[in-house]
């Protein structure tokens, strides 16, 4: 397929198919396997760089995630290309050593097939890519004969027999929960993508837990002055916590349970005369696991000051400045 053809094809469908990811996108929770990294395909038959070039398995709003049955689900993406989807597929073709199914991790290898979105006319099924013509089905869904195609059905076999009788695919290995990819997807030949390097993928669990610990106030006058503490946070084993620092109420009170709805939760008052009356700074500290098996810890530090202080240290920048103001 010339490049003109490819772009043209994607010009009139991304923006749709953009929409409909939009609504039907995925949202990968934090202890879900995925596929993340490149894979790469070059067509350097025209002198140029030309092909699939860099195909994304995550961004913003798509990726492809591993299900509980080790199907893969979602979309990847090419800037050439456009959007190639994981999963829900039917009506594969069949091909030496080829696995007539959706795409599944079976012992570490890949099995089934991908299709690249930009064959059809929207959406991923239906009429192949008839541009703005009038459809004739007799002309346009025979691939043979639809002039925009180039012969090229769009599916992407991850493993099978080549006609050298050889053995290809994508092979996952690795330790610690993150499995590097080997190998390569085969697109087919002419004006077809050809062979897909997958060796910058990798599988395993995308973190995207977060959590914060602030406080109202980092600075008090008076060991009694009260301060609040906030906690806000998701992706997290809220029965995982750890806190240290400040007063024994800080565990005692269920601090150590960490945030995980994403909304803001305010302990509080508390005031350093809850440690001792001697107390001039006190570090609350909060340690979290994240449901993707990492930790996260945050920390924010009180500290008593004299009521002065301001006025002694002017410059200091933590000091806030009053305007002043001159009577006329």
């Amino acid at each position: 397929m010339s490049n003109f053809k490819k772009i043209f094809i994607l010009s009139a469908i991304v923006v749709a198919f953009g929409i409909y990811i939009g609504f039907y996108g995925f949202a990968m929770s934090a202890n879900t396997q995925s596929l993340s990294g490149y894979g790469w395909n070059a067509d350097t038959s025209t002198g140029g760089v030309g092909g699939m070039g860099w195909l994304g398995f995550n961004g913003a709003n798509y990726g492809v995630d591993l299900d509980k049955d080790a199907y893969l689900l979602g979309y990847a993406w090419s800037s050439n290309y456009g959007w190639i989807k994981f999963g829900g597929l039917a009506d594969f073709p069949v091909g030496a050593g080829t696995t007539t199914a959706n795409a599944q991790l079976i012992n570490g290898e890949l099995t089934g097939w991908a299709r690249a979105c930009s064959t059809f006319q929207s959406g991923c099924s239906g009429d192949y890519y008839y541009g703005n013509s009038h459809p004739d089905p007799l002309i346009f869904n025979d691939l043979s004969t639809n002039p925009y195609l180039g012969g090229w059905d769009g599916w992407i076999s991850l493993s099978g027999n080549s006609l050298n009788g050889g053995k290809y695919g994508v092979t996952f290995s690795g330790k610690g929960g993150v499995s590097n990819a080997t190998g390569y997807a085969w697109g087919g030949g002419g004006y077809n993508i050809g062979w897909i390097d997958f060796s910058q993928v990798k599988l395993g669990i995308i973190d995207t837990s977060y959590f914060t610990l602030v406080s109202d106030k980092t600075f008090v006058t008076a060991s009694t002055d009260s301060f609040n503490l906030t906690l806000q946070g998701s992706g997290l084993n809220s029965n995982s916590g750890v806190a240290t620092g400040g007063d024994p109420n800080w565990i005692n009170q269920g601090l150590n349970l960490c945030p995980n709805s994403g909304s803001p939760v305010t302990y509080g008052p508390r005031s350093l005369s809850e440690i001792s009356s001697t107390t001039t700074s006190a570090t609350y500290t909060l340690t979290c696991t994240t449901l993707a098996g990492n930790f996260l810890t945050k920390s924010v530090t009180i500290t008593l000051r004299d009521v002065n202080f301001c006025i002694n240290n002017p410059t200091d920048p933590t000091c806030k400045k009053t305007p002043h103001y001159i009577e006329r």
